[in-house]
């Protein structure tokens, strides 16, 4: 049976009286990209710095790769734990060329072994031919691939990643993003990255946990934790979406201002419960009707798109997302058609 890269077990981390890690478990398979979203303040950093070795956990073990690093055993330090963490500072030595702060972690090489090391993940970051320069010479996005190329050149068994991209601006962050995935995976090392963008954590992931206070509430597949996400709190944090209220009914569905939806609950629904069902802005078509069932109250056009807010004849709020072209102008009445093939994601009230 394969061995998880990191296994966090009851993973538990007390500063004083403030509890920043709440019994995380967590497993991280060979090749696998998993990613943490939440907010700031919300233990993400913490959880790594755990597995990283830079924090010793109040309860709790990790593993990696089979051998317990934290836990009953005692303490493992950071440099022999075989993983490398690369963080939004990037961390460089600002008085060492590229070259020798990629280097710097191969000391147990020999010289030729070094320097061919280097050129590899030099080549591997697309970074060839900068060996000579400063840290201060490079963009933002170089000095942060540096600092990839520099964790990867020990080979090690995971990369920890915190908010690598949250100093560069939109166009570079994407950019980057798409690039340390592509050299991530062409190298199949498992991964971990630390994130309060949820565009970021979908697009990478091949799994997203959600954490919130200290508690990792979720993980799953991205398309599964944006649908089906575990409670209401959870939905706001992974999605842009809105509340409707409806009645369960012996069949499985919902009655709603919208019509009878489909549910998909995480514990049985009653005939006859309150409940509330979570819709996105793309679950929901609009159609120019004069006896509909909402109002048009505002448009907010971004380019290649605009998101028109409905107010319904319930009194309850939703939004759809439609093309820039789209011509509904505030006030017009409107029929809200879902269009939604699966399930919505519903909760008790």
């Amino acid at each position: 049976m394969e061995t998880p890269v990191i296994r966090g077990r009851a993973l538990t981390k007390r500063f004083g009286d403030t509890l920043a890690v709440d019994s995380a478990d967590l497993d991280v398979w060979p090749g696998e990209i998993v990613s943490i979203l939440g907010t700031s303040g919300c233990g993400k950093t913490t959880l790594l710095r755990l597995i990283a070795g830079f924090e010793s956990p109040t309860s709790g073990s990790v593993h990696i790769l089979g051998t317990e690093m934290s836990g009953a055993s005692g303490l493992v330090p950071p440099n022999r734990r075989g993983i490398g963490m690369v963080v939004q500072e990037y961390a460089l030595f600002p008085h060492m060329t590229v070259e020798r702060n990629i280097a710097f972690g191969l000391q147990d090489l020999d010289g030729r072994e070094r320097v061919e090391r280097v050129d590899e993940v030099l080549d591997l970051v697309r970074l060839a031919g900068f060996e000579s320069r400063y840290p201060y010479e490079l963009s933002g996005g170089q000095q942060q691939r540096v600092a990839l190329a520099r964790t990867l050149a020990p080979n090690p068994a995971a990369v920890l990643l915190d908010e690598p991209f949250s100093n560069l601006d939109s166009t570079m962050r994407q950019r980057l993003r798409t690039e340390v995935e592509e050299i991530l995976r062409a190298r199949r090392t498992a991964a971990i990255f630390v994130t309060h963008d949820r565009e970021e954590a979908f697009a990478m992931a091949d799994r997203v946990g959600v954490m919130v206070d200290g508690r990792l509430l979720q993980i799953g597949a991205p398309d599964q934790i944006y649908h089906f996400p575990a409670t209401s709190e959870i939905a706001r944090l992974t999605g842009t979406c809105d509340f409707v209220s409806g009645t369960a009914r012996p069949d499985g569905g919902a009655e709603t201002p919208l019509g009878v939806l489909q549910c998909a609950a995480s514990e049985p629904l009653t005939p006859g419960q309150a409940v509330s069902l979570m819709v996105h802005p793309d679950d929901l078509e609009l159609v120019a009707d004069k006896r509909g069932q909402g109002t048009v109250v505002s448009r907010e056009f971004r380019g290649d798109e605009v998101i028109l807010k409905v107010l319904l004849d319930s009194g309850e709020s939703v939004r759809s997302r439609r093309r820039s072209f789209s011509k509904l102008p505030a006030g017009s009445k409107v029929k809200v058609i879902p269009v939604k093939t699966i399930p919505f994601a519903v909760y008790p009230r």
